[in-house]
């Protein structure tokens, strides 16, 4: 039996990343709605934490140290009194404190989180027939600046970054968040990524230019062409055995 594509009710991020990336990946979680492969929720929980300290977030609060391995009977027992989603390592709580010393030491990348702004808002937007959600991790209205906040263990140069940057399609991201952001603010929003180095411990905040967000254009644009045509793209139903050969010029 054809599996149709049921359009979800917006289209998000995730979904444009992963349907550029991996369309058959796209059709299996959500389509078939099964888990993403190779999901590293050890980073995400850092991701997380790294994300409330910078952006001054309540759930800061929630975060506690354990010291010892995350598994055997202690491990349970603590968790039953301790939501595993806000218990760090020592080394990730002390990881915490090297980037908030390091932010504090550089005002310019601190001021692109300033108190004027609006952190992990859920936008909605319909644009041609198409309803999108976003969550910025930051906006400032006033100063029209988007802020993207980003972990890797990669170098904070300006190759590593671009490296990291197309391999995980943030560039897409960047531009589907300006894309929106220039039709609820009638202009061309800044947009920054501030990176956060997990192996030093460090801060690099990158504007984006141009170029990059040109070829965030391009894969977004990829993306939706994918998005709209999925059906005829991805075949499920039963068919007729092929023949697999080779040239025979080869």
């Amino acid at each position: 039996m054809l599996l149709l594509h049921k359009k979800a009710d917006y289209i998000s991020a995730s979904q444009l990343k992963l349907i550029y990336s991996d369309i058959e990946e796209y059709w299996r979680v959500y389509v078939l709605k099964e888990k993403k492969k190779d999901f590293n929720y050890s980073a995400c929980r850092l991701g997380k934490f790294l994300h409330s300290i910078l952006l001054r977030d309540p759930s800061y609060e929630k975060y506690c140290v354990y010291t010892k391995p995350r598994r055997g009977k202690d491990w349970l027992a603590y968790t039953v009194t301790h939501d595993p989603e806000f218990v760090m390592s020592e080394g990730e709580y002390a990881l915490g404190e090297r980037i908030k010393k390091d932010l504090a030491s550089k005002p310019d990348v601190a001021g692109l989180l300033s108190t004027a702004g609006q952190a992990e808002q859920k936008i909605k937007l319909a644009v041609n027939g198409l309803e999108f959600f976003i969550i910025p991790d930051y906006i400032n209205p006033t100063d029209k600046i988007i802020v993207e906040i980003k972990s890797t263990s990669e170098l904070l140069g300006e190759h590593e970054t671009l490296a990291t940057v197309d391999r995980y399609n943030y560039d897409l991201a960047a531009y589907f968040y300006y894309f929106i952001m220039s039709k609820l603010w009638g202009c061309d929003p800044k947009f920054y990524f501030m990176f956060c180095n997990t192996t030093v411990g460090y801060i690099k905040a990158w504007e984006v230019g141009s170029g990059l967000m040109q070829r965030g254009k391009n894969k977004f644009e990829k993306a939706l062409h994918l998005y709209r045509n999925i059906d005829t793209l991805i075949k499920t139903e039963p068919s007729r055995i092929g023949v697999l050969d080779l040239e025979k010029s080869i």
